[in-house]
């Protein structure tokens, strides 16, 4: 395997990485806001299975020799949320799952075409990004009951 497969799969990583790390900012911001008990139950939940796919991703970086990139994407994506969640006059768990629903729905989005773009053959990547696929789509299954 050439320099140019092992850089695919550490750009594939990476991306996982940041994919999760934004779910957990997201939830980070989201749960300050929150008094439903059981909804906040449901996303702390939510935030150990990012938090384990950004550990496991981690690990799979540094085994490949190679460095997590920064998320340059997260003070954006975290000012985007707080005004977002800022502007909500309606602070109903509703509004708060439909909000998660449709960044969850973006990830999955990105994270299928990062899948499909880099046809990576290494199964420990592959496990990973189908890991943090379930997790989402389940994620998003669980919110729509709110």
């Amino acid at each position: 395997m050439g320099d140019f497969f092992m850089k695919k799969e550490i750009e594939m990583l990476n991306f996982i990485f940041k994919n999760a790390e934004m779910g957990i900012i997201g939830i980070d911001d989201l749960i300050e806001e929150l008094e439903d008990t059981n909804f906040l139950s449901l996303i702390k939940k939510q935030r150990e299975q990012y938090a384990k796919i950004t550990k496991e991703a981690r690990n799979l970086i540094s085994d490949f020799g190679a460095k997590v990139e920064e998320n340059s994407n997260i003070s954006k994506g975290r000012s985007n949320l707080l005004v977002k969640m800022s502007s909500i006059k309606d602070k109903s768990i509703k509004k708060y799952a439909k909000m998660m629903i449709e960044g969850t729905n973006k990830g999955i989005i990105e994270l299928q075409e990062k899948i499909n773009a880099y046809n990576i053959n290494n199964s420990e990547i592959i496990n990973l990004a189908n890991s943090l696929l379930e997790i989402e789509e389940n994620n998003i299954e669980e919110l729509k009951k709110y």
